[in-house]
């Protein structure tokens, strides 16, 4: 939540909202909006309450959801397939990380340093003896601020709705949907 009074004009302004919009939302007067985003009064603690919920409502709101920019074609390996098949994959469709499920669940991943790090030991290795744990499965409705905080610790999120996977989010996705 917001906390400090000083922060309303920029947040309000970042979600595009006037005064007046904000002031209705709030159910206080555009006066008061007007004269607390210049500093000349000092909000009730009640108002300042209610113009600080109107915005975070605004800004979930307005928020993108996952949804709107996952990729909804999974390219996914099995732990029984070769090393070989992987790489084919990454070069096929030009993707530097792939899922590892085994029937509908999401068991790991393998990219391709993990692929570099072991194709010189054994080519016929399965995908299962090399992958790493599986990366954060979220809802269809997370945000992408969530995600992209994910993003910064795994190489990819999965996306899924009542225990069935649905979509998959790179940084690369993140980047393109800017």
């Amino acid at each position: 939540m917001i906390n400090d009074i000083k922060d309303i004009r920029t947040i309000r302004m970042r979600l595009g909202m006037t005064q007046k919009e904000l002031a209705i939302r709030a159910g206080v007067s555009q006066s008061l909006i007007a004269k607390v985003e210049a500093g000349t009064i000092d909000p009730a603690y009640s108002n300042a309450r209610k113009i600080f919920q109107a915005l975070s409502a605004h800004s979930d709101k307005e928020e993108v959801k996952v949804a709107a920019i996952m990729q909804r074609h999974i390219i996914k390996l099995s732990p029984d397939q070769e090393l070989t098949t992987a790489i084919s994959h990454m070069k096929k469709f030009g993707i530097s990380q792939i899922p590892v499920i085994e029937g509908q669940a999401l068991v790991g991943f393998v990219s391709d340093s993990i692929l570099l790090e072991h194709v010189t030991k054994d080519k016929h290795m399965k995908v299962g003896d090399i992958m790493q744990d599986p990366p954060p499965v979220v809802s269809k409705n997370a945000s992408l601020k969530v995600v992209t905080g994910l993003l910064r610790f795994y190489p990819f999120v999965m996306v899924a709705e009542k225990g069935t996977l649905n979509g998959i989010v790179t940084k690369a996705d993140i980047l393109n949907s800017l």
